[in-house]
């Protein structure tokens, strides 16, 4: 049985997706996608997307494409970010923090306006996640 084409809101999320990831491939190793390539990595994303969400009978598969690695720690997870490209004029950060089974506890994003420091936004993105880890007052956390 066939599948029908992804709905458009998976494209333009899979679109999303794609161009974030060559923007950075394009920042980070000076390289870059042709727009066919990029339009055929963009279709493959959406129908990975529909697939990883797709259910069969009314029940879940079983076999699911990713899942969220916790490396057997039993406390809430820190995840954070900076981005700059060393042109724009503010520099970009933020902030995640899931349980031990992946579930959204809390998290942050913004930006630091007339700078291209991308340390600085590491190191913010670092600072105002300690300072939500203190505020929801977690005895551990694994960063």
């Amino acid at each position: 049985m066939a599948l029908s084409p992804p709905p458009t809101s998976i494209i333009f999320l899979a679109g999303l997706w794609c161009t974030w990831r060559h923007r950075n491939m394009m920042c980070l190793s000076n390289k870059t996608w042709s727009p066919t390539r990029l339009s055929i990595i963009i279709k493959n994303a959406a129908n990975v997307i529909k697939l990883s969400f797709h259910i069969h009978g009314g029940v879940a598969p079983s076999d699911r494409m990713g899942k969220w690695n916790n490396n057997n720690h039993l406390c809430p997870i820190l995840n954070v970010d900076g981005s700059c490209i060393g042109t724009s004029i503010w520099a970009d950060f933020g902030g995640v923090i899931h349980n031990n089974t992946g579930f959204y506890l809390a998290g942050f994003s913004n930006f630091i306006s007339n700078s291209i420091d991308i340390l600085l936004a590491e190191l913010s993105a670092i600072h105002l996640d300690f300072l939500l880890v203190v505020d929801m007052r977690f005895d551990e956390l694994v960063f």
